[in-house]
């Protein structure tokens, strides 16, 4: 029956999405499944805190083969040991960095449309009252003469 219980156990353990470490008080991993092998970093080196429990913000971490990854690190106590469960959230991280950047562009050009619109409110006044006088001074273009057709075009 504990074999039973065991190879369930075993099974369920090693196929979990998430990264799980069981770590020794020592700090060595004890036991690790496909997942946290996954990961290509030393569990040992990240720095946990001891029964800190709950979700944290997400580490920094370079794995072996020199890629930046962020992680979420849970912990759990356990009798003598603690669980370690880690989630990759690079990508996740990535796409929030990227819908930052977008919405502060798009403020940026929000900003930008309000200055120009601004400056042209600005300008308009100075502009049409310099046009003002001079337009006051010329005769018009063409004249509608009573005997003639009314000209589409000017003379």
């Amino acid at each position: 029956m504990d074999e039973q219980y065991y190879s369930t156990f075993r099974l369920v353990f090693e196929d979990a999405p998430e990264a799980l470490a069981v770590v020794g008080q020592d700090g060595r991993v004890l036991l690790a499944n496909r997942a946290a092998r996954e990961l290509q970093l030393h569990i040992e080196s990240l720095p946990l805190e001891k029964a800190s429990g709950g979700p944290r913000s997400p580490l920094r971490v370079v794995d072996r083969g020199g890629a930046v990854r962020f992680l979420a690190v849970e912990e759990r106590q356990l009798d003598t040991e603690r669980l370690i469960v880690i989630r990759d959230v690079t990508e996740q991280r990535t796409l929030e960095e990227a819908l930052s950047h977008s919405r502060r562009v798009e403020s940026l050009g929000y900003v930008t449309a309000s200055v120009v619109h601004d400056f042209n409110n600005l300008l308009m006044p100075m502009t049409s009252s310099r046009r003002t006088p001079a337009l006051a001074r010329w005769p018009p273009r063409y004249a509608w003469r009573p005997s003639g057709p009314r000209p589409w075009f000017t003379i």
